[in-house]
């Protein structure tokens, strides 16, 4: 469309198109977006960057307590994983690394027991007992010419204990470090 600049405007047409563009003006910043910025006590705006120097949560919905993911800035805990009866974490990677640590990992169900000279077996009762069938990994924390670990036993020598199994007796003191998976 072309504008005749030779014919004069009325002061009504000046208005009504000024009226027009203003209300294209709003029309197209209800359209998109303006910038987000949520702090402590603000809703959560997925999409965008949320800071806060508290915890955040996002509970289930079914109101179980479940914690889908907290992010705990001040704790210095990235994103934690909490659930009453199921579980806490869960990652996922069809193609790829579903986790990769880069730093020190830490177990609850882990540790090193102490076997003493003389003897060949060691109990151990982890954190959260035993259940199930679960998989144990023991391994010896130092050389000792000859000696090496046979096995380990769940649920023995009482439920929720385990006991670890050298092929002789020792000649030295030595810990043996494990690991509880399931």
């Amino acid at each position: 469309m072309s504008l005749d600049t030779t014919v004069p405007r009325s002061r009504r047409a000046l208005l009504a198109a000024a009226a027009g563009a203003a209300v294209a003006t709003v029309a197209s910043a209800l359209g998109r977006p303006a910038p987000v910025r949520a702090a402590a006590g603000d809703n959560l705006v997925l999409g965008q960057v949320n800071t806060s120097g508290i915890v955040t949560s996002i509970l289930s919905p079914q109101g179980d307590g479940t914690v889908f993911a907290a992010m705990h800035q001040d704790a210095g805990i990235g994103i934690s994983g909490v659930s009453k009866t199921g579980t806490g974490g869960w990652f996922r990677s069809v193609d790829g690394t579903a986790l990769d640590v880069d730093g020190k990992a830490k177990f609850s169900r882990s540790g090193k027991v102490k076997i003493a000279t003389g003897h060949y077996r060691a109990d151990v009762t982890p954190a959260g007992g035993l259940g199930g069938t679960p998989l144990i990994f023991a391994t010896l924390q130092y050389y000792r010419s000859g000696t090496y670990v046979v096995g380990v036993r769940a649920n023995w020598p009482s439920t929720g204990k385990f006991r670890i199994y050298l092929n002789k007796p020792l000649t030295s003191s030595t810990y043996v470090a494990w690991i509880v998976v399931g």
